[in-house]
């Protein structure tokens, strides 16, 4: 193992024990009461190491955050072929990391924190639309209602996810997971298909 590779490694420990001890705390108290002492007490970390990834507590909870979809546009990416997903298949990847990290996203839900995951889920599918109207060429009206599709696509999975928890998964993952690749057909549909002019209302 290269000089880099070992001092990646150990970045990697530090920030996972970070993300870990604010987890923790999270489970025992408001986020808004956790202070950084707190934390490096958690983690077993030194004061001066946190501030060395990270400026408040805020970015080390916006770290743990973006993590929590990370595997899922990284394996969305490697099953891509020929400019098409299997939509199917991806509803089901996206249910799989929603269950693998179950228990994280109860803890930032108890926490009062739902609009950073509600925002993080619209990060998400903006890059993987934007990827494929890349990819597929859309036109410039799908370019304008991708947002309005965004918001709505990501409002709806949120609380969805958020009652499955909410229920304790009671509903497998597979079955879960093809309900969301069959809407996500009627989103694919709508920007193919949506028209170009306004349509006119009869009166």
């Amino acid at each position: 193992m290269s000089t880099n590779e070992k001092i990646d490694l150990r970045v990697r420990r530090t920030r996972l024990s970070l993300q870990g001890a604010l987890e923790e705390l999270m489970a025992e108290k408001p986020y808004q009461e956790i202070t950084v002492s707190e934390i490096v007490d958690r983690a077993l970390v030194a004061r001066p190491t946190f501030y060395l990834h990270y400026e408040t507590k805020d970015y080390l909870l916006n770290s743990l955050i973006d993590d929590l979809f990370a595997d899922f546009q990284t394996e969305v990416k490697r099953e891509w072929s020929c400019q098409y997903m299997d939509l199917e298949r991806f509803g089901l990847l996206l249910i799989i990391e929603g269950e693998k990290n179950a228990e994280r996203l109860r803890i930032l839900i108890n926490s009062g924190l739902e609009y950073l995951l509600l925002k993080q889920i619209c990060t998400v599918l903006t890059n993987l639309i934007t990827e494929v109207r890349d990819a597929d060429s859309l036109a410039l009206h799908e370019m304008v209602i991708q947002p309005y599709i965004v918001d709505f696509a990501a409002g709806g999975f949120f609380m969805l996810l958020k009652r499955w928890i909410e229920d304790d998964l009671a509903m497998s993952s597979e079955s879960l997971g093809l309900m969301v690749g069959e809407i996500a057909k009627t989103f694919r549909h709508i920007l193919r298909d949506w028209p170009l002019q306004k349509p006119s209302v009869a009166w």
